[in-house]
């Protein structure tokens, strides 16, 4: 017990000297043996270089009997702030804020700016509380004989081993699944020690489930298990509590904290990043867009979650009664399918459905009634006499002429003998296809995903602020740094994603991310 003792003594003395190596004006010695009783490995992690704390005993080194006031001052610090903060898991940020917060004479700084997150204003108390240890996937499989592919199965039983004693919930479909796939999905879980959900079965009075049960009753037909996905995400009989997480996200085992709790600053917290753009003007300054992912979603155990579940499901509901809103600034919305549809009051399956049997086609002409003159002339990066001319005799045209002026504005200069038709075909019809994933994605995004959930909660014009380069420890004192610290499921959770852009990268830097998550895109060939 003794050899333990001092080994533990000997651990943190290692520590808090490589913590403090840089104050060599005061007796280290005589200051960690005056405050060893009160120290733990996590508390001297926020003493190093970069923290408030470090900070403050930089300034306090200027005066005079430093050694004193910085004894004391670590005392109360560590005891009534950092300690504390470390035993509830908060994150380095959050607790650099309490202890400026705490010590407003010794760190001067600005105060905390109102923000609002889904109608909440954030707060800085963490008085929201979210159970990392109660983690529910999603998996809606469109396959009636497969009730999970085995990336999703090993996925599971990875998180099962990073993170040991976890409740691991699966909401399925058992009407999407034959006999022996119901049976096997059943198996699995129990192997794995999973809960599962029916969501066949769950009783809720949500708007949203009547939309669940329509985009999984019309698969094949403009339905998409993703954004059925999205929707339930929404559901407090679903979630009221713990953390949604994609099926293929690992864990980070070191992020798991004592008491498998977090706090937080809002009711529901997502995964969190931000774009800084280029001026687009010399006299401008750099914008600071925050964005955000629905991969990783944390729930507290709070009535005002509900509140604010039911906030985003009304947002939702109204986008999948009126789409044409939400879609207004999509590539689709430059397509003469679109107007047809609006025209027509067209719903969200109709429109998936349409542009799917467009794409499907492989006819050229069918293509050229899809998109338009327009957007038919962008595409194929025609000249205006091309489409002009192609425009004006569509209605005599077959494949084969239109194939021939989409080649060249002169086609009798084309030598039909050696031309390929076949392969010229296809050359055209992949160039369209390329433009597929660009009208398809906005379909699921915007309408239930990380675009409409981004509009729910605030949108653009909330989330959008003017960026202030800061020095020092990052502190919550603008709106992009206070939804950092207090609402970023990604940074406070165990969670790792690489769905979205992190916080404060420059858009020059923004590369592609991460396109494996996109299994709900449909096929066309």
């Amino acid at each position: 017990m003794k050899a333990r003792r001092s080994n533990e003594l000997s651990k943190l003395r290692m520590r808090f000297f490589s913590a403090l190596n840089h104050t060599s004006e005061i007796d280290l010695h005589t200051l960690f043996d005056n405050l060893k009783s009160n120290l733990t490995l996590g508390s001297i992690e926020h003493l190093q270089e970069g923290s408030v704390t470090y900070a403050i005993i930089q300034e306090l080194l200027k005066g005079a009997d430093a050694q004193k006031k910085i004894e004391s001052f670590l005392k109360g610090a560590i005891k009534n702030v950092i300690h504390p903060g470390v035993i509830k898991g908060l994150t380095p940020n959050e607790i650099n804020w309490n202890v400026a917060k705490a010590y407003p004479e010794y760190y001067e700084h600005e105060k905390l700016p109102d923000v609002t997150f889904g109608g909440f204003k954030v707060r800085d108390s963490n008085e929201f509380k979210f159970k990392t240890n109660v983690q529910t996937s999603i998996w809606f499989s469109i396959k009636p004989e497969l009730f999970m592919p085995s990336k999703q199965q090993e996925a599971l039983k990875r998180r099962r081993e990073q993170y040991p004693g976890c409740k691991i919930r699966l909401i399925y479909s058992s009407s999407l699944l034959n006999p022996e796939a119901n049976r096997q999905m059943k198996a699995f879980a129990k192997k794995q020690n999973i809960s599962l959900i029916d969501i066949d079965s769950v009783k809720t009075d949500s708007p949203l489930y009547p939309l669940i049960k329509a985009e999984l009753a019309n698969l094949g037909m403009g339905g998409n298990p993703a954004a059925a996905s999205d929707l339930c995400r929404w559901i407090p009989e679903l979630f009221n509590e713990g953390f949604y997480v994609d099926i293929d996200l690992p864990v980070d085992s070191s992020k798991i904290v004592e008491g498998h709790q977090i706090t937080g600053g809002v009711p529901i917290m997502l995964n969190m990043g931000s774009i800084i753009s280029e001026p687009i003007a010399p006299h401008h300054r750099r914008q600071e867009a925050v964005c955000m992912n629905t991969d990783i979603i944390a729930y507290a155990n709070d009535r005002e979650t509900q509140v604010m579940m039911d906030t985003v499901a009304l947002h939702l509901k109204n986008i999948y009664d009126d789409p044409y809103t939400a879609l207004k600034d999509t590539p689709l919305a430059q397509t003469a399918f679109f107007n047809r549809c609006e025209e027509e009051g067209k719903n969200i399956f109709e429109l998936r459905k349409g542009l799917q049997d467009a794409f499907r086609s492989d006819s050229l002409l069918e293509l050229y009634v899809f998109l338009g003159p327009a957007k038919f002339k962008e595409v194929f990066k025609l000249k205006e006499t091309q489409i002009k001319y192609i425009d004006d005799h569509i209605s005599e045209f077959n494949e084969h002429d239109l194939l021939l002026h989409l080649i060249s504005d002169n086609p009798s200069e084309i030598n039909q003998h050696t031309l390929d038709f076949g392969r010229a075909k296809v050359m055209y019809m992949d160039i369209a296809k390329e433009h597929y994933s660009a009208f398809y994605k906005p379909l699921v995004e915007e309408i239930s995903g990380p675009g409409a959930i981004y509009n729910a909660l605030g949108g653009a014009s909330n989330f959008t602020t003017t960026h202030r380069r800061s020095t020092g420890p990052m502190l919550p004192t603008t709106p992009p740094r206070v939804l950092q610290v207090f609402c970023d499921a990604h940074d406070k959770g165990p969670f790792v994603s690489d769905n979205i852009a992190r916080w404060q990268t420059n858009v020059r830097e923004l590369g592609v991310l991460n396109r494996e998550g996109l299994s709900w895109l449909p096929s066309v060939g």
